[in-house]
């Protein structure tokens, strides 16, 4: 059976940014979405793929901070049903971020969850500063 569909690119309201999709992650989010664990906040039909990166091609009139033509990452609210899968997606700025120099669009979108994970467990859990040290240890392994 053929499950794809023409969308239309998405509509940019004042808040958001039409993003050009790149690259897009694929994680455990997006299998426990296809198993129906989320089925609360998830409505079919939807596009897969929470973790995206690319060029923002327009903005909305209340944005801030990011331009046309700016590389960005952005994790995708769960219950939007335009994912990362899309050619086009559209979402409110303050889940965008920019991508530094040198970062390549794969790499933004797949360490987007979990650096953003680690970052709130150094920075508001742990509370550590820029001049503390830590140990990682079993980094390689995802953060849940």
């Amino acid at each position: 059976a053929n499950y794809a569909k023409q969308v239309s690119k998405p509509t940019c309201r004042p808040h958001d940014v039409l993003i050009k999709i790149a690259a897009c992650a694929l994680d455990e989010t997006d299998l426990k979405v296809k198993k129906g664990q989320y089925a609360t906040f998830t409505k079919l039909p939807l596009v897969p793929g929470y973790q995206i990166s690319g060029v923002v091609e327009r903005t909305g009139s209340s944005v801030q901070g990011i331009s046309k033509g700016d590389k960005v990452a952005a994790i995708l609210p769960i219950d939007k049903q335009q994912g990362g899968l899309a050619e086009y997606v559209s979402i409110n700025y303050i889940n965008v971020v920019k991508m530094g120099e040198g970062v390549s669009f794969q790499d933004a979108a797949a360490v987007l969850l979990d650096g953003l994970k680690i970052y709130h467990m150094l920075h508001y859990l742990a509370h550590i500063k820029p001049s503390q040290f830590i140990c990682l240890i079993s980094s390689g392994v995802a953060v849940t």
